[in-house]
Formats: structure tokens, C-alpha cells, sequence
């Protein structure tokens, strides 16, 4: 693990241990996935992890950073993942079944997730990133997998377009799933929101019929 990936971790004359990094963000991991936002704290870290609050704190400025930390990590595991379905994807099969698979994943994903901590995660990484114009940037991993299913289809349905408009695309789409979670809204995770998110992935990313 590289220390400049991982912006939220002291510098690297602490001599870290990486496996001591990893155990307090496992905890972490299942304090967040227990869902309850007051167990996101230092004290608690500590007693599911074994590790004192000052070893957390020898690692980490400060205990949201353990939980931004954990964020990025996940994200970008879940950004690989949605590379590797695109990859994967047939070229003879038509855009709306790719869109129709992604955005059923990442809704359940997200629907599996405490709106309250990630609406606290959330406003923590705007608050402490030394870069929060990097939020959205992490998405570009994503672009060159469609831009080489465009390149690849021979289902008719894939509209061509620039690496740009790309990006804006996986943006927008990246949006319509997320900020209703956000938000906490009630219109998170249905039927209707997932029909919203399909229709939009294919009228972005769809060849238009003449």
C-alpha cells in the first residue's frame, strides 16, 4: 500500500505496520456494517480491535480518518469489480443488459448501507480530504472498461463517444444512484429508482434509434 494512495494516514515516518492498519479498518468495518453511526468512535474501534486508542491514533489523526480510510478502500474495490462486469461483458449482447446488471448491483450495494454513516463519512471526506475535488475522480478507473465495450460491440447498441463525454457519463450515472442514498430519501433503492438509473444508462450510453 502506497502512502500517497492513502491520503487520510500519517506520514510515513511512523513506521506503520500495515497489518496493524488493516485489523483497525477491519474493525471498522464491522462497527459501519453493524449500522449504528454512535459506534464510530475511537473508544469502540479500539475494543473490537483489540488495539489500544493510542495505537489507532499512531496510525490515524483522528478517528474519522479511520472511517475515511475505510471508505476509499471500499469504493475502489467496488469500482474494480464493476471494471471487471464490463470487461466481461458479451460484445454480441445489446447495452441495456450490461446497464441493467451494473445498476442492480450497485443499488443493492448501496441499499446495504447505513444512510446516516455515509451521510457522516461523507461530510467528514469534504470537510478533511486535502483534495475533495478528487472525489469524483476516482470514477476515471472506470472509463477505459467502456470505452473498450463501445470499441468491442457488435450488438449496434452502444453509442461511440469521446473519453470526456465518458466521463462525464460515469459521473452523471454515478449520481443518479447515489444521491437519493444521500439523502436519505425514499425513493433509494425501488423499483422506480432503478428503472430511473436503466433508462438513463442506456439513453447516455445507447446509440440512438433512427
Amino acid at each position: 500500500m502506497k502512502h500517497s494512495e492513502s491520503p487520510h494516514l500519517k506520514t510515513p515516518d511512523q513506521q506503520r505496520s500495515a497489518r496493524t492498519v488493516d485489523e483497525i479498518l477491519q474493525s471498522a468495518s464491522s462497527l459501519s456494517d453493524e449500522g449504528l453511526a454512535e459506534l464510530l468512535s475511537a473508544r469502540a474501534v479500539s475494543a473490537k480491535s483489540g488495539y489500544s486508542v493510542g495505537t489507532i491514533y499512531r496510525y490515524f489523526e483522528k478517528i474519522d480518518d479511520v472511517f475515511l480510510e475505510l471508505f476509499l478502500r471500499r469504493r475502489k474495490k467496488a469500482l474494480k469489480f464493476i471494471a471487471q462486469l464490463v470487461d466481461s461483458h458479451n460484445p454480441k449482447e445489446p447495452l441495456i443488459k450490461l446497464i441493467t446488471t451494473l445498476t442492480h448491483m450497485m443499488i443493492d450495494e448501496w441499499s446495504s448501507k447505513n444512510p446516516k454513516i455515509i451521510q457522516l463519512v461523507i461530510r467528514q471526506y469534504f470537510k478533511r480530504s486535502k483534495a475533495p475535488e478528487m472525489y469524483n475522480a476516482i470514477l476515471d478507473e472506470l472509463i477505459p472498461s467502456f470505452m473498450a465495450a463501445q470499441v468491442r460491440d457488435q450488438s449496434g447498441t452502444f453509442k461511440v463517444m469521446s473519453m470526456e463525454e465518458m466521463r462525464l457519463t460515469v459521473r452523471v450515472l454515478q449520481m443518479a444512484i447515489r444521491n437519493p442514498f444521500f439523502e436519505g430519501s425514499n425513493f433509494a433503492g425501488t423499483p422506480e429508482h432503478r428503472r430511473f438509473v436503466i433508462d438513463m444508462g442506456v439513453k447516455l450510453l445507447g446509440r440512438s434509434k433512427a
